[in-house]
């Protein structure tokens, strides 16, 4: 379960980025060029956007919103009850997230986990998550599950009471903890604890986080409890949204039929517009095991759905969404004080907050970065936007929004959006207001806005590194009492068309035109593995470069043709494989195409890009040693793979090895792995391979693979043999929560047996009812979520299990652990029912797991990557529904084996080494976040 920080509907710009990870792309924002207005008049106009909608009240006051999308034989279920922590009393907080929980237990007529019915049923897109201002629930389902979900969540709404008790009160408030205890546990993660209580007032119904306060969560008793649902859960103060393969007429039948007998509860004060306005400027520091300084800055504002909402949503992204953009160009391009900057208009239902977030490099004077952020608010709101920023803002919103269509469930999906404009703003299609607002948006009226809320009653919030102190052996003997005073002291699959261009380069196509956008991804066949020992990092540095500049464009050039365009482009590299990737508009597809094909065949690998970019990669670097999660994988690979290999170094790199590449290092990577010969076109979306084929081929005419052989790559993953017991590696890193990982060598990938080990695992590790998550988290309330799994892979991988778990019960977590991989093996093998619902939730959950064009751009992906044959899914489903209790032994024997042969604990180890050491397990050794020993 998840809790929104913000609530976003019809706003423009998108909640605060916690992470404070910006956009990294965009031009001198003086007087707009001749070139880029002729430009503008060239491109095609921006599509209208609806999701047409039947809406209609039951008797007992429930809303039903119905929209039809017949692309996929799957309904989406959309849930939203206006209840959130703004309606929570003083003493009381964190009442409306706890109940959620409360939610997926069990009700009277389904008396066991929610999730054991809709894994049954194949549920995909699932979760429900609280906010300030309202609780929802949902999940997509096969059309032919769409009663049995409706039983469930009208058993839910309407007979829940009876099954609510004290053990499962006190079960999920352990839960609900745990997930307070992990998310304070990261770095920034304490941060919207001191932001809530400086900009609201306590009695203000935003003076507290939505997941409140552990005083409040231990006072939490079982009437107060079960009141909340009596006030708040009843017919009348809820909205289901059913989206997907269904009619109206369809959907009144049905909810008339599971709802109409549900009570309609009492009437509900809602808190209305209730807006405080901040007056000068309010400052704090805070101290955080974080990498970097980062600085926050935070007005009051209006709420969702108001015309100044809409347009300090555009206002935000002038500041920071782009390379060009103010802050960005400023700070992190041309001044290079940070290595992010994001700014943000999160509107809520009563009010909102306007956010800049800007992380320093490490060492970074925040003061510094503050006086610029500053210096450019002020001139953007006495000068206003340029039309072409206005521009491109306006049309990056538009894309957005348009690929916000494809999806009819799930965060942000369509039925989310026509249930939030229905329960705030009272109207399914109040959404299309803000649409239309930001295409008819003028400068004035972003300028005017920033002036009204953007000019006083600011709040700073300034989070430094809190220095790694150590405590050292004294000779002081206290026993001897008061000495005397001495000197003054001192972190189904649908068809695949195949091609080749006349230069070798291979082409993978599906066609999809649900939305008028077409993905594209250039997979090369080089990764990681192939960076020499001393340029570690180079694999994963040089694709940043390559999108930062190209001979004719500047970084700055491609970010504003990218927003005029409206398409998106990035690169990333992995163990094996590197791409670059693209998302166009169907409509702007050729030139989106020219730029794509710019981008790969002619990088600049400018100085000045490059070192920004490196001195980036290194601060994620940083960050990532100071991740809990990242410090065990990275530790646990090192171990089983060894620190010689190709597949137990860093991806990344280390701060020495990428400080020491160059930009020519950077060019001869790319000179020597980017050929068409080396690499796999993947595309999905709204066109084909014929009418594709062409443009490819005048977009990469240039592209020749060089005349000399492919240089040798690294084979598969072969780790050495583990001989003897478990060893336990502890990192030591203080925090009320340990992080531990555990892991085997197991073969390689094999499309034969691949089903059955996904079967097994599913019912042991890979589901939220698997035996590890139930155990830890439901049963013990140790954790916030545990699991395992083996992911693909190329040669010999990991099996891995894994859990964040409270610090004080990390010996008892591990134990749990080890009798759970052992019985599974042994004495408690997996059962037919566990079996079965993992078939059910697997086979059925086949329908809506392809829904997007992301997903099916990732399954190519593997294909080409990891091997994965084409033809794989096409007897998957048959494979999985053949599976049964005595094939998943075999499989459960075969990847879980004995068990790992290395557990990773990062934690506070004053706290947890003394007793992993009594359990007798293994031999113990702490060591550092890169795995050498230490005392």
């Amino acid at each position: 379960m998840r809790i929104n920080r913000l609530t976003l509907l019809g706003g423009v710009a998108s909640a605060v980025l916690l992470a404070g990870v910006a956009q990294a792309q965009t031009t001198d924002i003086a007087a707009a060029p001749a070139a880029a207005a002729q430009s503008r008049q060239q491109l095609a106009p921006l599509p209208d956007v609806d999701i047409p909608f039947t809406k209609f009240t039951l008797d007992n006051g429930l809303t039903v919103i119905v929209h039809e999308d017949h692309k996929a034989p799957i309904v989406a279920v959309n849930i939203w009850y206006h209840v959130g922590s703004k309606n929570e009393p003083e003493g009381r907080s964190g009442f409306a997230h706890l109940f959620e929980h409360l939610m997926f237990n069990g009700s009277e007529n389904y008396n066991t986990d929610f999730f054991k019915g809709t894994e049954l049923l194949g549920a995909t897109d699932q979760n429900g998550t609280t906010n300030s201002d309202r609780t929802n629930y949902f999940q997509n389902v096969p059309t032919t599950a769409l009663d049995s979900i409706l039983w469930l969540e009208s058993d839910r709404m309407g007979h829940l009471l009876g099954a609510i008790d004290q053990a499962r009160l006190d079960e999920q408030r352990g839960v609900v903890q745990n997930e307070k205890r992990q998310g304070e546990n990261q770095p920034y993660g304490r941060v919207f604890n001191a932001i809530t209580a400086a900009t609201w007032p306590d009695e203000h119904p935003y003076g507290h986080t939505v997941i409140g306060s552990m005083d409040d969560l231990n006072a939490a008793d079982l009437e107060t409890v079960q009141q909340w649902f009596r006030d708040y859960y009843g017919a009348a103060n809820a909205v289901i949204v059913l989206a997907g393969d269904i009619t109206p007429e369809v959907a009144r039948e049905k909810v008339q039929r599971y709802f109409g007998d549900i009570p309609s509860g009492p009437p509900v004060t809602q808190p209305q517009r209730m807006i405080h306005r901040m007056v000068g400027e309010q400052r704090e520091v805070m101290y955080d095991r974080v990498g970097q300084p980062r600085l926050y800055k935070v007005w009051n504002m209006t709420p969702t759905g108001e015309a100044d909402t809409d347009y300090l949503g555009m206002l935000a992204d002038v500041l920071s969404s782009g390379r060009s953009s103010r802050l960005y160009k400023r700070l992190v391009i041309d001044d290079q004080l940070a290595t992010s900057v994001q700014a943000s208009a999160g509107g809520r239902e009563i009010a909102g907050q306007f956010f800049v977030v800007a992380t320093a490099k490490a060492g970074g004077d925040l003061g510094r970065i503050e006086a610029i952020i500053d210096e450019e608010m002020a001139r953007l709101l006495r000068d206003g936007p340029t039309a072409d920023e206005l521009e491109r803002v306006r049309t990056q919103t538009a894309a957005g929004y348009i690929r916000g269509l494809e999806r009819i469930g799930g965060f942000g999906g369509k039925s989310d959006r026509l249930a939030a404009s229905e329960v705030f703003q009272g109207d399914p299609g109040a959404w299309r207001e803000s649409y239309q607002r930001v295409v008819a948006a003028s400068p004035a009226n972003l300028t005017e806005a920033g002036r009204r809320w953007l000019t006083d009653g600011s709040y700073s919030l300034e989070v430094l590194p809190f220095p790694d102190y150590t405590v050292a052996a004294t000779d002081v003997d206290r026993s001897a009492g008061l000495p005397p005073a001495g000197p003054a002291p001192q972190a189904m699959f649908p068809d695949v068309e195949s091609g080749q261009l006349s230069n070798g380069l291979k082409v993978m196509l599906v066609h999809r035109d649900s939305v008028p956008t077409v993905s594209m991804n250039l997979v090369l066949d080089a990764g990681a593995v192939v960076d020499p020992d001393d340029k570690l990092g180079l694999g994963q540095l040089a694709p940043q470069v390559m999108t930062n500049g190209t001979d004719e464009l500047t970084a700055l050039e491609i970010s504003d043709r990218l927003q005029l365009l409206g398409a998106t482009l990035g690169a990333g590299s992995g163990t094996n494989s590197t791409n670059v990737s693209m998302t166009a508009l169907t409509a702007r597809l050729e030139p989106s195409l020219d730029l794509f094909a710019d981008v790969i065949l002619n990088p600049a690998f400018r100085e000045s890009d490059f070192q920004r970019v490196q001195s980036q990669q290194i601060a994620g670097i940083q960050q990532a040693r100071r991740n809990p999660g990242a410090i065990a994988r990275r530790v646990l690979s090192r171990e089983l793979y060894g620190p010689e290999s190709p597949y137990g170094r860093l991806a990344s790199g280390t701060e020495e090895t990428v400080s020491a590449i160059t930009p020519a290092d950077a060019e001869a990577w790319h000179q020597t792995w980017f050929r068409p010969d080396n690499a796999t076109l993947v595309v999905v979306g709204d066109t084909s391979l014929a009418e594709l084929t062409p443009k490819l081929e005048r977009a990469f005419s240039e592209w020749r693979a060089p005349a000399g052989p492919m240089p040798a790559k690294p084979g598969p993953a072969d780790a050495p043999e583990v001989e003897g017991p478990p060893r336990i590696l502890i990192v030591d890193r203080a925090g009320p929560q340990s992080t531990i990982l555990a892991g085997r060598v197991v073969d390689a990938f094999d499309p034969a047996t691949e089903p059955a080990i996904d079967t097994m695992n599913t019912a042991l590790g890979g589901a939220f009812t698997s035996r590890i998550n139930m155990n830890l988290r439901e049963d013990k309330g140790w954790s916030y979520g545990a699991g395992g799994g083996v992911p693909f892979g190329r040669g010999e991988r990991i099996y891995m299990v894994s859990a964040g778990v409270q610090s004080d019960k990390t010996a008892e977590s591990l134990v749990e652990l080890r009798r759970e991989l052992t019985e599974v093996v042994g004495s408690r093998p997996l059962t037919e029912a566990e079996i079965a619902a993992a078939r059910a939730n697997m086979v059925q959950g086949m329908a809506g797991n392809w829904e997007t064009n992301g997903a099916i751009v990732g399954e190519l992906y593997n294909m080409v990557v990891w091997g994965v044959p084409h033809d794989y899914y096409e007897t998957y489903a048959q494979r999985v529904a053949a599976m049964d209790a005595g094939r998943a032994t075999e499989a459960a024997r075969e990847i879980v084996g004995s068990g790992p042969t290395t557990w990773v604990v990062v934690g506070d180890r004053a706290s947890i080494e003394d007793k992993i050491r009594a359990l007798g397990v293994g031999e113990v050794t702490v060591v550092d976040v890169d795995g050498n020993p230490v005392p």
